[in-house]
């Protein structure tokens, strides 16, 4: 029960780090000329978390899904679930011990149906983390044991990938600012390392909405440390989000919440 608290807790803290950084940079920007307000302009943005992803809902689809490019994940996903599909996951579900289920190929698809329908002026999206599924590494293990560390590896950059991808696709003309949460890493929750080869791959496809002009410093930044700075688009003016990855921190606070 503490172990659930502190990850809540470390997560919440999080995406309040993203929204007071958010709103507190837009305000430091009016402080910064004292001339008459402007006229008050409301700009819609979408604010999404804890997708966890499930690729593992179907386990049949599961060595499909591990050979194939993600460009061909959505059309082995979409087609109708294996006869044994509600008994092989619910005995996955128990033998890595996850509680509830999470986000279905379905429910992904109807997630991102609703967004684009009632979110579509919508001028920035952020995703403030958690994208692949609880127990993924114990997921993963259990239906292909013999996989290596590399095949792992893989199968979470295309898990990543192809929410990633499925946003863009939803948003596509849209800046989509993504952060990692604790669930999302290589090599299990918490546990993520800085500089590590991970993030420098992710890199590239975290920051692929953003400005050409401002691409470049973001991808370093995230891939030293999962974090980066980038300015928000029109109308908004002389502001800045700041998306402050603490994955790798994140262990020593967990275990110092855990004793509280």
């Amino acid at each position: 029960m503490k172990r659930n608290l502190a990850a809540r807790t470390l997560h919440a803290a999080a995406m309040l780090q993203i929204a007071f950084l958010l709103f507190s940079g837009a305000s430091f920007a009016q402080n910064a000329h004292p001339v008459a307000p402007p006229a008050k302009v409301t700009v819609p943005a979408l604010l999404l978390s804890d997708i966890h992803f499930e690729p593992f809902w179907d386990p049949a689809k599961v060595p499909q899904l591990a050979a194939a490019p993600v460009s061909e994940w959505r059309a082995i996903l979409a087609v109708p679930p294996s006869s044994d599909q509600p008994q092989r996951f619910a005995a996955l579900q128990q033998s890595c011990h996850a509680r509830g289920v999470d986000t279905s190929f379905a429910l992904f698809e109807s997630s991102l149906k609703a967004m684009h329908s009632h979110a579509a002026d919508a001028k920035f999206v952020i995703v403030s983390g958690d994208l692949l599924t609880h127990a993924f590494q114990c997921k993963y293990k259990t239906l292909i044991p013999q996989s290596t560390p590399a095949d792992y590896r893989a199968f979470v950059e295309k898990t990543l990938d192809y929410v990633i991808g499925e946003l863009y696709g939803a948003f596509p003309n849209v800046p989509v600012y993504v952060a990692l949460g604790n669930n999302d890493s290589d090599c299990g929750d918490y546990r993520l390392d800085a500089k590590s080869e991970f993030l420098a791959v992710r890199s590239s496809e975290v920051t692929k909405t953003f400005p050409a002009s401002e691409r470049k410093a973001a991808e370093d930044s995230f891939a030293n440390g999962g974090y980066y700075s980038v300015s928000l688009p029109a109308p908004i003016e002389n502001a800045r989000l700041l998306v402050l990855g603490n994955l790798c921190t994140s262990s020593q606070a967990v275990s110092f919440l855990n004793k509280l």
